[in-house]
């Protein structure tokens, strides 16, 4: 066998999975709207399938195949199977093939192990395993050496724009560097016994770069299990009587530096120039809450990978309401275990852990079979050990983005390629090509493998894609303001993954966009308008139920529809009110706690109360959905707003202030919640403390005009005429061609009052249905 092994196609195979490796934690592309973790999966999977489809044109050609065996491949089976129920259980398709960068679909899942096994097939001798060691400990400290230059010393607008700030890492954030960084330090420790001279000088300095990293990022996770394994390595070391100073004194400073780390991390961030970038997390307590009421539902099976999302709108602890983070969807738990544990269910969880428990067993065994670093095996089976164990243990304590969790996985395919070295399972050479019904099996088992990695190839190709032209699309909306090309992106990034909801979702918004804009249009005859809104709005709604359709777990799809329907009720369309209404009641069943889908229920009986011109049943409607809205969350700022206009309109004035002053109060620098309330009290005649608010309001910005205009009245009431006068002079600049703000010019220069035979007759300035100053009377 180490003659084929020189054999071409078994080298490219090596190669794929060496270069999956280096680039890692480096690779990135600016093609997607996610440049890091997208291009990462493709990269990988690509790779992954490649050295598959060459592994297996290398036994095709050799006429034979290793094939290890041992029961613990069975187990692994199992649990991919498990995991696939769990993803058909769920009905998604995102379950199966992800839509972006989820880290539990099953396809992921798939080709991580596949990953796997291609480490334990293609390395499985010391100088190949050695050789991969090396490449990935190269391509973390590439990785290190860009943060340095990037997020450290600040030069990243010389590398490119992609580094222009500090934030960013190529292993996608700071935590996740310092993760890699501890991994990087396990990867080397081992090799520190045995290297000499020059190797050895590097391999320190290697590890000293990646301390120095982590207490850049300063995350005291990293520094805990860095500690816990300076631990084991000391105790490791006292049982095999080594006493020398690298054995026992290396992880006594490492020790000390990882306790510095977790209890002096104000120390740390104080003595840097920068801080490093917050990142947001769900706790323990709540991920295991959510898991809790995820098992009750479906105990076995879960309710499907890449459901976090899902579940935690709708279980998410309601106290989450009273945060700034009340409106984040979160996509993971806080740690990887438990995030698998809340979507799969009991059995694939179980299965899972089962899987890396045993594994982890049987990497012990051979490292106690004999002493560490007696010969280059040893120092092998000892690195990946740490590194298996290191990967459990992040699992198990954070929620690790992409470059982790494969990482991770490139452990598991070393500690089962150390395994395989070590004789620890069989790995016989099965003959591919045998006369009669065996023969016919096998050569059918190798064409159905080369299609599984042809597939998985254009798979990873196709869904890329989408992601591609939908970055496109929405760079055409947001930036270029070109709706025919996002339209025509969007498309594009729809027929090349049709699983994906936020490709039509995002079309229907564009379409309600458009639908807008026709509403607008002065120009284009009535009867060419209808009929290109009436086109326009049956796309958006079509797309909007092709999104319901593709997933329906999303209350962001429901929402969307209703949102079309809400156009139609200003418009007073038959029977749009009760389907607006009825996507928002699906949408709450997927997110009841959500304060936000509630204030749009309130909006559709508001935009209904308009249209119909004092329907006060509608009224009282939208005063209960707000009323639960504030109530989910006590310190919502619109919602209180919205209350205070509605108390307002059915003549409450001191529910209306009472609700204007909490709104004011929860945000005291929102100009638009200012002017309501100074409104409010200008409307019951408490000048002065109308006065105050408009005061403040014009404080915060200085160019707002309706506040100067009713301050100006103010102080026309009030009898100081100069500040009026100075007042609406301030607004006139502002705003020069308001023949309004000319006659009340004229009006206090010539002595009289301000609002003097100001039309509309008899309609005083805050009774109107619209602000004095409108917007496009302002100076350009």
């Amino acid at each position: 066998m180490d003659e084929t092994k020189n054999e071409v196609f078994f080298k490219v195979a090596q190669w794929c999975i060496l270069a999956a490796a280096f680039l890692l934690p480096t690779w990135f592309l600016s093609l997607t709207i996610s440049p890091i973790d997208f291009n990462k999966i493709l990269m990988v999977s690509l790779l992954t399938f490649f050295a598959f489809i060459f592994y297996l044109a290398h036994s095709i050609k050799a006429g034979r195949a290793a094939m290890p065996y041992h029961w613990f491949f069975a187990l692994l089976g199992l649990l991919l199977v498990a995991w696939l129920a769990s993803s058909m259980i769920a009905g998604s398709a995102q379950a199966i093939w992800g839509f972006g960068a989820e880290l539990t679909s099953f396809f992921l899942i798939f080709v991580s192990f596949l990953l796997s096994l291609m480490v334990m097939l293609l390395f499985s001798d010391k100088e190949s395993l050695s050789r991969l060691v090396f490449v990935l400990a190269l391509g973390i400290l590439a990785t290190l050496i860009i943060f340095w230059l990037s997020s450290v010393f600040g030069l990243g607008s010389f590398l490119g724009s992609f580094f222009a700030t500090r934030s960013f890492s190529p292993t996608g954030s700071w935590n996740s560097l310092a993760f890699t960084a501890g991994f990087l330090i396990l990867i080397l420790y081992p090799y520190l016994f045995t290297a000499r001279g020059y190797l050895r000088t590097m391999i320190g300095l290697s590890i000293i770069l990646a301390l120095l990293s982590m207490a850049v990022v300063n995350f005291y996770l990293p520094w805990a299990i860095l500690g816990f394994f300076a631990l084991v390595l000391l105790s490791h070391a006292i049982w095999q009587r080594n006493n020398s100073f690298l054995w026992i004194g290396l992880p006594t400073i490492l020790l000390a530096i990882s306790l510095f780390g977790v209890f002096s991390g104000d120390i740390i961030t104080s003595s840097l120039s920068f801080a490093a970038p917050t990142e947001v997390s769900v706790s323990h307590s709540a991920t295991l809450s959510v898991a809790k009421q995820s098992l009750k539902e479906n105990l076995i099976f879960g309710s499907g990978p890449t459901s976090f999302t899902y579940l935690w709108d709708q279980f998410k602890p309601s106290d989450v309401n009273r945060t700034i983070f009340w409106g984040l969807r979160f996509s993971a738990g806080s740690s990887y275990v438990l995030t698998i544990l809340a979507e799969l269910g009991i059995l694939p969880w179980l299965l899972f852990v089962a899987l890396l428990a045993i594994l982890w067993f049987f990497n012990l065994k051979i490292i106690t079979a004999e002493p560490v670093g007696s010969n280059k095996f040893s120092l092998l089976a000892f690195s990946a050990f740490l590194l298996l164990s290191y990967t459990i243990l992040v699992w198990a304590f954070y929620a690790v983005n992409y470059v982790f969790v494969v990482l991770g996985f490139f452990a598991i395919g070393m500690s089962l390629a150390s395994l395989r070295i070590g004789g620890f399972f069989k790995s016989p050479e099965v003959s591919l090509f045998r006369e009669g019904a065996k023969g016919f099996v096998s050569a059918l088992a190798v064409v159905l493998f080369l299609l599984l990695g042809i597939g998985g190839l254009y798979v990873s190709t196709t869904k890329y894609l989408g992601q591609v032209f939908y970055a496109k699309g929405l760079n055409a909306f947001n930036s270029l303001n070109n709706l025919e090309m996002a339209e025509k992106y969007l498309l594009l990034s729809s027929k090349f993954d049709k699983s994906n909801d936020l490709y039509p979702r995002t079309l229907s918004q564009i379409y309600l966009v458009r639908a807008r804009l026709f509403l607008q249009d002065q120009s284009t005859p009535r009867e060419l308008l209808g009929s290109r809104f009436k086109d326009v709005l049956d796309k958006s709604v079509s797309k909007a139920q092709v999104a319901v359709a593709a997933n329906r777990n999303d209350f962001e799809n429901y929402r969307t529809l209703g949102k079309i329907y809400e156009l139609l009720v200003n418009l007073n369309a038959t029977g749009a009110i009760d389907a607006a209404i009825a996507q928002y009641d699906e949408a709450l069943k997927r997110a009841p706690i959500n304060p936000l889908i509630w204030r749009d229920k309130a909006m559709i009986y508001l935009a209904d109360f308009s249209v119909k011109r004092g329907d006060q049943n509608t009224l009282r409607k939208a005063e209960e959905a707000l009323l639960k809205s504030v109530e989910l969350k006590p310190d919502y700022t619109e919602g209180h707003f919205l209350l205070a206009q509605i108390y307002d309109a059915q003549g409450k004035s001191s529910e209306a202030i009472s609700r204007g002053e909490a709104a004011a109060f929860l945000a005291p620098n929102d100009i638009g919640t200012l002017f309501q309330l100074g409104l409010l009290y200008y409307r019951n005649n408490r000048l002065n403390d109308a006065e105050i608010v408009l005061r403040r309001a014009v404080t915060i910005n200085d160019n707002y005009s309706n506040a100067r205009y009713f301050l100006g009245l103010i102080f026309d009431r009030t009898g100081r005429k100069s500040d009026a006068l100075n007042e609406f002079e301030k607004i006139e600049a502002l705003n020069p061609g308001n023949d309004e703000i000319k006659k009340i010019l004229a009006n206090l220069r010539a002595g009289e009052s301000a609002l003097a035979s100001i039309s509309p007759p008899g309609t005083a300035p805050e009774k109107r249905t619209e602000p004095p100053v409108k917007e496009s009377d302002r100076k350009r």
